[in-house]
């Protein structure tokens, strides 16, 4: 193809990637495949009558969620998933100020389409103590996710309050990544009409157990609502993620039932494979996973071969610098816990020898 028409940042970007999880017990991407969420969606399949020759009308759909959420209109965007919001944030908000600060580790797709804009990066591992002094530079995007993306700790509405106020004072626009934050349960979408300087997103991949369905929200004030609306397609959510999203907004009681449900879970989760890994160690998770730090990248890499020969896949997070000895499990239901224990049992750590 004529160089003419190659962007060279794209050209130089990796392409993204997605793993082949079929025949695999999947406990690395978090989807929500509990048997309660997994009854709310059969049940919505079996009752829709889908309009799909119709294009969606946004100012009619947009009120249907925007209800739901507890937010305005004014102050919502739909977007096709997180991945979509993460691009819209750093195509139309981050390439202008040139500049990404990420608490880190996070989702590498912000990573990812912050450096195809041709914005620096700066990945920011916080530490105990830590003054914010990161904050003190030129105006950047900051992107935060609680609760976190691979630990699963929620940060304290204190710590979100001084991140946003210490934004402010040094012009940067804080991004709350929530995906995870059904399960904690945890929401900070009415912070938008309040601050002018905090863009939430929200997806509803993983707590409506709807990741094929791809929907997410982004709440901000509503000048910069406007401002991301110009880059938006008009059509990009479907007819069908709006129509699950209410559906399922709707059986409050049954949600919030699934959503303790995997809570549960997750918290039996840590304590059976602690039990089977004493060398490990881990958090408080309040996301719909459990993480561990192993005692060395080869321990990580031993679980992962473990899981990997009993056909399930777990999350090693060898290609995040810094956390090659972390690893991440879905909290999916209790058979799920049962295979993956049996499987990392079967690994010879070095404590067994001594």
């Amino acid at each position: 193809m004529h160089s003419s028409f190659i962007d060279p940042l794209l050209a130089a970007a990796s392409p993204p990637k997605k793993r082949d999880y079929r025949g695999l017990l999947n406990l690395s991407s978090n989807e929500a495949s509990h048997p309660l969420v997994r009854a709310l969606s059969h049940r919505w399949a079996g009752r829709w009558r889908p309009s799909l020759h119709d294009y969606i009308y946004p100012p009619r759909e947009l009120p249907r969620i925007a209800s739901r959420l507890g937010v305005s209109v004014e102050s919502l965007y739909l977007t096709a998933g997180a991945d979509h919001a993460i691009q819209v944030v750093c195509a139309s908000l981050g390439r202008s100020c040139g500049r990404l600060i990420v608490r880190w580790p996070n989702y590498p797709n912000y990573v990812r389409y912050a450096e195809v804009q041709g914005m620096s990066v700066e990945r920011w591992w916080p530490r105990a103590g830590d003054d914010l002094a990161v904050l003190d530079c030129a105006p950047a995007l900051v992107v935060v996710t609680s609760p976190d993306a691979f630990t699963g700790e929620q940060l304290a509405d204190e710590e979100l309050d001084r991140l946003a106020t210490s934004s402010a004072a040094n012009g940067h626009l804080l991004v709350l990544d929530e995906t995870y934050g059904a399960f904690a349960p945890t929401c900070h979408l009415d912070w938008a009409s309040r601050r002018d300087n905090i863009v939430i997103i929200r997806s509803f991949s993983k707590s409506l157990g709807a990741a094929g369905l791809r929907l997410a929200a982004i709440a901000a004030a509503p000048t910069l609502i406007q401002y991301l609306a110009r880059s938006n397609a008009i059509n990009a959510v479907s007819v069908a993620a709006i129509d699950y999203a209410v559906f399922a907004f709707d059986e409050t009681n049954e949600l919030r039932q699934a959503h303790r449900a995997i809570a549960d879970v997750r918290d039996r989760l840590i304590e059976r494979i602690l039990a089977v890994e004493p060398l490990w160690r881990s958090s408080r998770s309040r996301a719909n996973f459990a993480w561990f730090e192993a005692e060395d990248v080869a321990a990580a890499e031993a679980a992962y071969d473990c899981a990997l020969a009993s056909k399930i896949a777990i999350r090693w997070c060898h290609d995040l610098a810094g956390a090659e000895r972390w690893v991440r499990i879905t909290a999916a239901d209790d058979d799920a816990t049962n295979r993956v224990v049996a499987a990392l049992s079967e690994r010879e750590p070095r404590w067994r020898d001594s």
